[in-house]
């Protein structure tokens, strides 16, 4: 065993956590990411790939994020049918056009999940509208019962 571990390819551990670093510092990415479980599975793949090669910007941003997109999209579904009771989170944040907007967030005791934002600016932002962006929200968050019906929600 030599201090330096050789990876297939020929780089040397020493050199490949360089480029790490390097790529971390340059992008201004902070460092506990390397616990990510996402980061290390995004390793793992490339290391498990000896011809990787990344994908250009406009691949990125389209055809690899959009099936990315469509696995998470299936992921929440099956998570939210698995679990009966939940809260349904508002809170008002400004976005980074600096415009108002109404987030909504879908909670259990184990997990949240991001549902909508709508954009308020001009729109009042009392109880009552809240409220019924807070409907509107709630039933696209409710399957279908059995018999193709919506079960009823209630909103507290």
């Amino acid at each position: 065993n030599s201090v330096q571990q050789t990876i297939s390819n020929g780089a040397t551990k020493q050199s490949t956590d360089s480029a790490v670093a390097t790529f971390f510092l340059a992008e201004a990415i902070p460092f506990c990411k390397v616990d990510s479980p996402y980061f290390r599975k995004m390793v793992d793949a490339i290391v498990r790939n000896s011809s990787f090669t990344p994908c250009c910007r406009q691949t990125l941003a389209t055809t690899a994020l959009d099936k990315e997109y469509i696995q998470l999209l299936t992921w929440v579904e099956n998570v939210s049918l698995d679990k009966v009771a939940c809260t349904l989170v508002c809170d008002g944040w400004k976005n980074s056009a600096n415009s108002p907007v109404m987030v909504f967030l879908q909670t259990w005791t184990d997990l949240a999940l991001f549902r909508n934002v709508f954009d308020t600016t001009g729109v009042r932002r009392t109880g009552q509208d809240i409220c019924k962006q807070a409907t509107v929200v709630a039933e696209t968050l409710h399957p279908p019962g059995r018999n193709g019906h919506s079960a009823s929600i209630p909103l507290l």
